[in-house]
């Protein structure tokens, strides 16, 4: 079994415990889990097992749509190898048996909408973030009733949740000798490549300069944050990686227009004379 594997496998057993420096482990040994395909000491956690079973059946309509989806596509791709052989009256048969084909997906592909609608919205919890992101490889330590601390390659990251809002963020403090003017013209032109993710220049309590990145928007149910969580955090890492890449080149820029602004020749400046 794979990493990934294990991890899911464990997460649904009460014997699982998180270790801060390396994740998800047995709480039995104290070490990663040491097993092929089932493990003999697995005390299955109900309210996990459900959880996966909703994320399975989630998957599930995914499935069938798309299954669908491409039946449709074969029953009107195939004539055009087909029918310009047949006779008249066969290629009739063939036609009615297409449409009548596509019907039927419609239909079903309906069905499957519409037992998807029945499905009641379950609404997100902290709770439930937290063990999504327990889910990720990630070890959630709850700060208090709206908010929840992971750490990502040594990094806090932060999650906000009211009933409504969501947001993921992590701050950098930064050196002191970033240009701020350049920082700040970096963050804005990130953020027009992206309107989700916000970038903003704060001061910590200590008076420092810090680097704020965040993305968020309005999430109710455990079926939307199943589908933007992964997607923030890809979001989060592009920015960061694109704010750095940005203000590197913008700081170039600047020490060249400097440059040319000092020796406008651009010629090289003569030594000087040295006076006896």
């Amino acid at each position: 079994m794979t990493r990934k594997e294990m991890v899911k496998y464990c997460s649904l057993c009460l014997n699982r415990k998180m270790d801060e420096e390396r994740g998800l482990v047995c709480g039995l040994t104290g070490e990663y889990g040491d097993f092929d395909g089932s493990c003999r000491n697995l005390r299955a956690d109900e309210r996990e097992v459900e959880v996966e079973r909703y994320l399975n059946k989630e998957h599930n309509f995914k499935t069938a749509a798309a299954v669908l989806g491409l039946i449709i596509l074969i029953i009107w791709i195939a004539p055009i190898f087909f029918m310009r052989d047949w006779s008249f009256a066969l290629n009739w048969t063939f036609l009615t048996l297409c449409i009548a084909g596509t019907v039927a997906a419609f239909l079903a592909l309906a069905r499957v909408q519409m037992i998807k609608r029945r499905e009641p919205e379950r609404k997100l919890t902290m709770q439930y973030v937290a063990d999504a992101i327990r889910k990720e490889g990630y070890f959630p330590q709850k700060q208090d009733d709206n908010w929840i601390l992971f750490k990502i390659q040594g990094y806090n990251y932060f999650v906000y949740y009211d009933s409504a809002r969501f947001m993921i963020y992590i701050n950098f403090v930064l050196s002191g000798e970033e240009d701020m003017a350049v920082m700040k013209e970096a963050a804005i032109s990130v953020m027009d490549k992206n309107f989700m993710v916000k970038i903003l220049l704060l001061e910590d309590e200590d008076k420092s300069d810090v680097i704020q990145f965040s993305v968020g928007s309005l999430v109710s149910s455990q079926s939307d944050f199943d589908k933007f969580f992964p997607h923030y955090l890809q979001m989060l890492f592009e920015a960061i990686g694109k704010q750095h890449e940005v203000y590197r080149r913008l700081m170039k820029e600047k020490h060249r227009s400097e440059a040319m602004q000092a020796n406008p020749t651009g010629f090289p400046v003569a030594p000087s004379k040295v006076m006896n």
